[in-house]
């Protein structure tokens, strides 16, 4: 059964993962993929990730995979990039919590996008701030992983 899970599961998908990529701009795919998937804009991250993948020629699946990795942190840190961005700014609280932008878009999504978008720049800024490091860290954390083991060694073993 794990030969079959391995044979058409497993190893085809680590030959999307390399497919044509050094391990140099994997790490670009995987850090790249992270970043922008915790950007405090809900709704754009794959589009922006797919953008940066034909453009950078950065492998497609891994900066997706990233991205949808990172998803549950966009929603837990959109608050606080907000929040961020209005003390670095020196702007008033907009009071916003997640309930109250839950309730935004029910009442429907282009008038929470009205409502927001102020509140999305300021995220947005704290979000550039922070995301420089976060990038650095997980690319050479990742770079040093895939140049130390190749995937695809261990599974064949």
């Amino acid at each position: 059964m794990f030969n079959l899970l391995k044979n058409k599961i497993i190893l085809p998908f680590i030959d999307l993962l390399k497919q044509g990529v050094s391990p140099e701009m994997l790490a670009l795919s995987i850090a790249t993929g992270f970043v922008i998937g915790i950007i405090p804009f809900i709704g754009v991250s794959t589009a922006i990730c797919a953008i940066l993948a034909v453009v950078l020629r950065l492998n497609m699946v891994s900066i997706q995979l990233m991205n949808y990795t990172a998803y549950p942190l966009q929603l837990i840190l959109y608050v606080p990039f907000i929040k961020a961005g209005e003390k670095i700014l020196g702007l008033t609280s907009s009071g916003f919590t997640i309930k109250d932008i839950l309730r935004l878009f029910e009442s429907g999504f282009i008038n929470a996008l009205r409502i927001l978008w102020v509140a999305n720049l300021q995220g947005l800024f704290a979000w550039i701030i922070i995301s420089i490091p976060v990038f650095l860290i997980i690319y050479y954390i990742s770079l040093l992983l895939l140049r130390r083991f190749n995937p695809a060694d261990i599974i064949e073993n």
